[in-house]
């Protein structure tokens, strides 16, 4: 993540931060953010590219049109792709589970 620009970096981050839901569901933003390991804030932030797309040089990044993702319906709150997920509605993205995919 060294290579990234520093402001979108911030904006990844706090993207991240904002929709994170602990793992008890308990817990939403700021406050649930700060309770987890500093080693699995990168993973979360990891996700927000993967919907916001990633600036390189003057390029914009390009966005996420569509998410068909795999929630792990074992896990509360579907896991990191729960939080994915998350993303997803927070910036747009129409998501499209494994439930309506699986059988194409």
């Amino acid at each position: 993540m060294s290579d990234i620009n520093a402001d979108f970096l911030e904006y990844a981050k706090k993207l991240s931060c904002k929709n994170y839901l602990s793992v008890d569901g308990k817990k939403f933003g700021k406050s649930a953010w700060d309770k987890i390991k500093r080693w699995q804030q990168p993973y979360l932030i990891r996700d927000v590219f993967k919907v916001t797309g990633v600036p390189f040089g003057k390029e914009k990044p390009i966005k996420t049109h569509l998410a068909l993702l795999y929630i792990n319906t074992k896990k509360k709150n579907g896991g990191g792709t729960g939080h994915t997920m998350r993303i997803c509605e927070a910036l747009g993205v129409p998501v499209i589970g494994y439930e309506t995919w699986k059988d194409y």
